[in-house]
């Protein structure tokens, strides 16, 4: 037998919408997935990350925020903001889009008079937005569960639009990530060849999740905690192939002190990843046949401070090819930063686009239907095929070789 749902009074009196229409649109959205899932309680959230991109939710979405911003409603707990459609930097630069830039600017506009924060970054733990060990959060963009599950040791399901009902309220539904039992791993993942490098990491997750095929993975075989900028590129590209919210590195990550402590109990099937398994997955990925290239993309999730120098210093004195656009995202925080070190000027005296706050993937700037695209994003490159786009997947060092001679090289 399923589990009722109990509310408390203020719960309660939020459903009942004694507290205002925007609370008892996010209590309605919450008791429902609590009763879908069987969750008997909502829980007290610290934080929200919530999606606002004109692509993900459009003119209906403007509208539902706006009628929210009208009723008085606000954000009762600290919300983060993922990734923009456009970069505010550039808006009105291309006549075409203007309709749409505005729908984006007034979406934004609703969210930061309800009291979200201007992050506008798919990974705002690289802003130092880090949930603390067992804190509960709701967090949408699917890359971030894994990092705030597995490597934060927080707890966060895979939010869609239940990110803005917590927001509203301050609650979540306890179930999945939130219950113990949920989190505990299933498979057993030995990883039988070195692994460094944010490039090497993201193949790693998504061959990680491939193996895994839906079951908590528990890995072993990593010989040194991976860095920041590694483990968001594992975490993103995990999260790309696989429904899962989080994963267990045995001795690295906080609930996976052993490989006892991380699994569920009783026997579990054991996989390898091996060097031509990471072959393999690299390989997967390349949809081109010839050599041309048009763009160049890094920075999915959104490139560190690091990721940016690294790019300059790959660069050197060479320019990018003249018939090649290169695009280099991030959010505008770490923009500023490169701009106060002069990266800004040596990237766009190389011809290098330094994007803030958007991403090619939902942006209103799309390069054009049979476009060629390299990356190093194991994410960009599995959902370029929705762009009707051919792909090379590569290493950073590859794509800066391939976007300076207009062609990929071998």
């Amino acid at each position: 037998m399923s589990a009722a749902l109990v509310l408390d009074a203020h719960q309660q009196a939020m459903l009942d919408g004694r507290h205002g229409w925007p609370q008892q649109l996010g209590m309605r959205m919450l008791a429902a997935v609590a009763r879908a899932f069987d969750a008997a309680a909502l829980l007290p959230v610290a934080s929200v990350h919530l999606s606002l991109s004109g692509v993900s939710v459009g003119e209906p979405g403007l509208r539902l925020f706006e009628a929210l911003r009208a009723q008085d409603g606000r954000f009762v707990v600290p919300t983060t903001l993922n990734v923009l459609s456009a970069d505010r930097r550039s808006i009105g630069h291309a006549p075409a889009a203007h309709a749409k830039e505005q729908v984006q600017l007034r979406i934004l506009e609703a969210c930061e008079r309800m009291g979200a924060l201007g992050t506008y970054s798919c990974n705002p733990f690289l802003l130092g937005c880090n949930p603390a060990f067992g804190e509960t959060v709701a967090w949408n963009e699917s890359a971030t569960a894994p990092y705030v599950n597995a490597v934060l040791g927080a707890r966060t399901n895979r939010e869609g639009a239940t990110a803005l009902a917590s927001a509203l309220t301050g609650y979540t539904a306890a179930y999945g990530m939130h219950v113990d039992i949920e989190r505990r791993g299933s498979v057993l993942v030995e990883v039988d060849t070195p692994v460094q490098g944010s490039d090497a990491f993201a193949v790693l997750g998504g061959a990680v999740a491939r193996a895994a095929a839906g079951r908590i993975p528990v890995i072993e075989g990593i010989v040194a905690r991976p860095t920041l900028d590694e483990f968001t590129a594992f975490c993103a590209a995990f999260a790309t192939i696989s429904p899962l919210a989080t994963f267990h590195m045995v001795g690295i990550t906080p609930e996976a002190p052993t490989r006892a402590a991380a699994l569920a109990g009783g026997a579990v099937d054991a996989l390898s990843i091996t060097g031509a398994t990471i072959e393999a997955e690299t390989a997967r990925y390349t949809t081109a046949a010839s050599e041309r290239l048009d763009v160049v993309t890094v920075g999915c999730p959104h490139a560190s401070l690091a990721q940016v120098r690294e790019v300059a210093d790959l660069l050197g004195s060479a320019g990018i090819h003249a018939g090649t656009t290169f695009l280099l995202q991030t959010n505008r925080m770490i923009a500023a930063q490169a701009a106060a070190e002069g990266l800004d000027r040596r990237l766009a005296a190389a011809g290098v686009d330094l994007t803030a706050d958007t991403c090619v993937h939902i942006s209103y700037r799309q390069p054009p239907p049979g476009a060629v695209l390299a990356t190093n994003a194991l994410k960009i490159a599995y959902l370029t095929a929705s762009h009707d786009m051919e792909v090379r997947f590569g290493t950073l060092r590859q794509c800066v070789r391939a976007a300076i001679a207009g062609r990929w090289l071998a």
